[in-house]
């Protein structure tokens, strides 16, 4: 593999549209994506895959009298409880490709999953959120038929697709917000509010009219990667946490207000909102051999602070790493600095399960 030298760009390089439907094996293969061959885990259409990403995670299945430490890879079927400790992050990975990912101190409930009636490569979900925050991508292509819903605090959520948040306070106060995708329909009661892209509510517990929609306050600065050739890109944070495409048909997005292009687009893109400080692990999985370019951006405010870019040869199953850091001073990031990629020589970083 040959690399050229990374050098400052400041061009606009804008995102392709266009969903692909492409039909979902009936099976989950799961297990770390670590540059070779996961196991495949028999598994019905609607349960979901548990990916212990850190820390403590406990599950009771139905019909279990208490949770029970949760295995990386274990197979929940609805109505199962997922609950998560301090500082501990896990997902739950559905057959058509939806993740939810739980923060520290949450726990959510399988209340119900099915397949949808009217397109066979949708589920319906609905999850009970009973403490915590959570954070769904709801399928990865956005054409499969998939609907959404969160319960909580006498408040339904509703979604076809996307990528929506949930955050249920101590004192029951409830925070709804979507990022991309279809909108998101708020109720409670006969009250009803819907939420367009980048934008939230926060519920009072004391009950009352819902309140108008706001737009979504995100966290300074913005990390970007944008591919074109035969890559995908993925981007692992400090915290272990993963944003990107996992295959040409499946995304993986576990940080909180993160979002990418379609995985068919042939000019993908994702993008972190409010990127912590500390090292980041930037992933380049071949789909083919040829040549790939890949930039790296940081932007705070509509400032550039930083951009890269790499035009390079890939081999198909030579798998490519790149670290990067994000500085940082209280009022958000200020500087990047990132290492031309290397082909990679032992597990990646980052945990997930893929369909």
């Amino acid at each position: 593999m040959s690399v050229r030298t990374a050098r400052r760009i400041s061009t606009t390089w804008p995102p392709a549209q266009g969903p692909r439907r492409c039909g979902v094996a009936l099976v989950l293969a799961l297990g770390l994506l670590l540059g070779g061959t996961a196991p495949v885990v028999d598994a019905q259409r609607g349960d979901a895959a548990l990916t212990v990403i850190s820390g403590q995670v406990r599950a009771q299945p139905p019909g279990a009298a208490s949770f029970r430490p949760a295995a990386d890879g274990q197979v929940l079927p609805s109505g199962s409880r997922v609950r998560t400790a301090a500082n501990s992050w896990a997902t739950l990975t559905f057959f058509d490709g939806t993740t939810i990912t739980l923060d520290p101190d949450s726990e959510v409930v399988l209340a119900h999953v099915e397949p949808a009636a009217d397109a066979p490569d949708g589920l319906l979900l609905t999850l009970q959120l009973s403490a915590g925050r959570i954070w769904a991508q709801v399928s990865s292509l956005f054409d499969r038929g998939s609907s959404f819903e969160v319960q909580a605090a006498g408040v339904s959520a509703v979604a076809r697709e996307g990528t929506f948040g949930f955050q249920l306070a101590n004192d029951g106060t409830l925070g709804c917000w979507a990022i991309a995708g279809s909108p998101l329909v708020v109720q409670r009661g006969d009250d009803e509010r819907v939420l367009g892209p980048e934008e939230q509510l926060v519920i009072s517990a004391a009950g009352g009219a819902l309140p108008a929609p706001t737009p979504r306050e995100f966290g300074p600065g913005l990390l970007e990667v944008q591919t074109q050739g035969g890559v995908l890109a993925r981007v692992v944070d400090p915290r272990g946490l993963t944003v990107g495409f996992a295959s040409g048909e499946f995304v993986v997005n576990q940080v909180i207000d993160a979002a990418t292009s379609l995985p068919s687009a042939p000019d993908r893109w994702l993008r972190v909102r409010g990127p912590t400080a500390g090292p980041y692990a930037l992933v380049l999985q071949p789909e083919a051999t040829g040549p790939y370019l890949v930039r790296v951006t940081l932007e705070r405010e509509d400032s550039e602070l930083a951009a890269y870019e790499w035009q390079a040869e890939v081999q198909l199953g030579e798998v490519l790493v790149a670290d990067l850091v994000v500085e940082d001073s209280p009022d958000g990031p200020t500087g990047l600095r990132v290492a031309a990629p290397r082909p990679a020589d032992g597990p990646l970083p980052g945990s997930f399960q893929f369909p």
